[in-house]
């Protein structure tokens, strides 16, 4: 029964963004070992131990679900599942130096989503935590498996990515922005919200984490600031949220 639990858990799409089961597989594991041994060795009833050994598993199974859900959640957003700011910050340091070592540069994104205050305000907290982790699948989507994408803060997101050179900073760009407009629900209370990108590369434009994200904010704020007063521009680049029962 343990198992069937086990392979019905859903998972992320992303190696590193989905949670491991380490602990629940090793309890489980240890639970029938001993209900096999005492099963072969010690001659107890079969119809007991087989008792027994369910309530082991089950007991077992619980364990380790809660020992891989605390492994998971230290270094993964709550709501969103993404990574956290800390382990980004983490994974920056080892991407930076693999970067200087095959002479690669290393991509910053910075992302966030336009009048998030007031979708909040408006519509609850509830549309904008549906809001926050849909945006959050849409990144894992379509990013690589090896980029690291984080959530910031808030409602800002970083993704991390190496070998990217301006060319294929700005494909990256428009391919979110497109696939974003795709996702279109409709409701009763269609919510529209914009979502604006920038971005720098290491080692040109920065050699900190902080030196890179600075300029990648400062785009997505031209960006932001060149798109807010033209309807046609930020219709393009909108999400239409269906709003949560």
């Amino acid at each position: 029964m343990a198992f069937f639990m086990i392979l019905s858990s859903e998972i992320y799409k992303k190696e590193d963004h989905f949670m491991k089961y380490t602990g629940q597989i090793s309890f489980v594991s240890i639970s029938i070992s001993f209900s096999l041994v005492q099963i072969l060795f010690l001659g107890e009833a079969i119809p007991r131990e087989m008792i027994d050994g369910l309530l082991a598993l089950v007991v077992a199974w619980f364990i380790g679900w809660q020992y891989d859900k605390m492994s998971f959640y230290a270094n993964h957003d709550y709501l969103t599942e993404l990574f956290t700011r800390r382990l980004a910050l983490k994974k920056f340091t080892k991407l930076k130096e693999k970067s200087a070592r095959i002479h690669s540069p290393l991509a910053v994104f910075m992302l966030d989503v336009n009048n998030f205050k007031e979708l909040n305000d408006r519509f609850g907290h509830k549309t904008g935590d549906y809001t926050l982790k849909k945006l959050a699948m849409l990144l894992l989507d379509h990013t690589q498996k090896s980029d690291v994408v984080a959530r910031w803060g808030g409602d800002e997101f970083v993704i991390l990515s190496l070998g990217v050179t301006h060319e294929k900073a700005e494909h990256l760009i428009e391919k979110l922005e497109e696939e974003m407009l795709e996702q279109i629900h409709q409701s009763k209370t269609p919510l529209k919200i914009g979502v604006s990108i920038g971005y720098a590369l290491y080692p040109e434009e920065g050699y900190s984490l902080e030196e890179l994200l600075h300029v990648a904010d400062q785009k997505m704020y031209r960006v932001k600031a060149q798109r807010k007063n033209t309807y046609a521009q930020e219709k393009r680049f909108s999400l239409h949220i269906r709003k949560p029962e």
